[in-house]
């Protein structure tokens, strides 16, 4: 049996580690902004998400579509997820010409 971090068998100080020590890694290899969130359906967002796939606004990315299940939680791709690592590449908009 796998075992997995989780709030049973780690302390709270040993999760505010982890978590530290994932935010440093995550932006010590170039990501600008790291987030740790529960795994959990996305009540507003999803809302929100079918709304804007539903205006066909996502163009040509069609898997945005495909994939609507796993975006509006992630639990529908990874049923034992207890946590999601989000991270988000530094913007350069001046490069792109957006002041």
């Amino acid at each position: 049996m796998k075992k997995y971090l989780s709030k049973e068998t780690c302390s709270k100080e040993q999760q505010i580690e982890y978590a530290l020590r994932i935010k440093e890694y995550a932006i010590s290899i170039g990501f600008s902004a790291v987030g740790i969130t529960d795994a959990r359906p996305l009540l507003e967002a999803g809302t929100l998400l079918d709304h804007w796939l539903d205006r066909s606004l996502h163009g040509t990315m069609a898997w945005m579509s495909k994939t609507r299940a796993e975006r509006r939680d992630p639990r529908a791709f990874f049923p034992e997820a207890r946590s999601v690592i989000v991270v988000g590449p530094e913007l350069k908009l001046f490069e792109c010409g957006i002041p």
